[in-house]
């Protein structure tokens, strides 16, 4: 008969406790991410197919990582329900979870390092510095996978360094994203109202988002540092992966949104119109492509204008200003 968990000194609340409440949570987390993958899919966004095949790839790594985990729960709880000495070994799929956790962090980072490339058109230097964090963390995540099939968990305190270098490489390419997107976002600035909202919101989103996964990703790692006898960790360290996933599937299915709450309606006094006749005859060109909503207020003569960002286009080059093209370039980049 098999020594029990009071005799070997376990704590059950953070040992399989911990276990069962960090799969309930990654239930509930798959469960959105699935959501936003069929809303993603039901609109019409006219993304490239390199977008809708990853948002395939990730929900694909996040159902197994899924099945991963419900193994995981059924080997500690059932397989070897009262024989407390199956804590000490890792199971191949709490293992392979690890692998799997960092593949789809990689291609989370690797899409929006493509962000990165596009907001500073073309500068390679700070996506390819990305690019390297972000493979450091991948490989070093492939290395502890193939050591822990030949360990316990209280051997794991040999593979420190390895442990600090994959959180430490995740950690940091998170917040080169938050700030290289931060930056060129601020640097987009126009001065115009549509684009200001549309960046302040962006901005928002990025440092909300990197600054929650990092946030998380510390977390267990201090667990780990800390309270290594236990279970907390990887109950927190289960979470990774669907937080990455349901970042990035928010951020693009938020872009409608993102949109309508960007425009902006423009009032103008009719007296600000009286020389404006002569310009308009010069500029016919620019008035073909642009949808506006005109209504007048005949107690104080007011004119409402809604301009849509087709007016930037139709402008020939003479007439169309710098800053109308950069606010532009700003909605092609990060919402395609």
């Amino acid at each position: 008969m098999p020594p029990t968990a009071a005799a070997l000194g376990l704590n059950l609340n953070t040992t399989i406790g911990a276990l069962l409440l960090g799969g309930l949570v990654s239930a509930m987390l798959y469960g959105i991410t699935s959501t936003q993958t069929a809303v993603y899919y039901q609109r019409e966004h006219g993304d490239r197919l390199l977008v809708k095949g990853v948002v395939l790839i990730l929900w694909l790594l996040d159902s197994f990582d899924m099945a991963l985990i419900c193994h995981i729960l059924y080997w500690y709880l059932i397989n070897n329900y009262g024989n407390p000495l199956s804590l000490a070994v890792p199971v191949w799929s709490i293992i392979l979870h690890v692998l799997v956790t960092s593949l789809t962090q990689f291609v989370v980072r690797a899409m929006f390092a493509w962000r990165v490339w596009c907001f500073s058109r073309g500068n390679w230097i700070p996506a390819t510095v990305i690019s390297v964090v972000n493979t450091a963390e991948l490989v070093t995540a492939v290395v502890i996978t193939i050591k822990c099939f030949h360990t316990t968990f209280v051997g794991l305190q040999r593979l420190d360094a390895l442990v600090f270098l994959e959180f430490g490489t995740g950690f940091s390419g998170d917040c080169l994203v938050a700030l290289c997107l931060c930056y060129f976002l601020h640097t987009s600035r126009t001065g115009l109202r549509r684009t200001e909202s549309m960046i302040n919101i962006l901005m928002a989103y990025v440092i909300n988002t990197g600054l929650f996964t990092a946030l998380t990703s510390s977390v267990s790692l201090i667990l780990f540092a800390v309270k290594s006898d236990n279970f907390i960790y990887v109950a927190v360290y289960f979470q990774l992966s669907k937080l990455y996933v349901n970042a990035y599937l928010a951020m693009l299915n938020a872009r409608d949104k993102i949109r309508e709450r960007s425009n902006d309606v423009v009032s103008i006094h009719l007296s600000h119109l009286s020389n404006s006749r002569t310009g308009a005859a010069q500029s016919g060109a620019a008035s073909q492509g642009v949808r506006s909503g005109l209504s007048f207020a005949k107690d104080d003569q007011m004119l409402s204008i809604r301009v849509d960002t087709e007016i930037n286009e139709s402008m020939d080059s003479s007439s169309a200003s710098p800053s109308s093209y950069r606010g532009k370039d700003v909605e092609r980049s990060f919402i395609p």
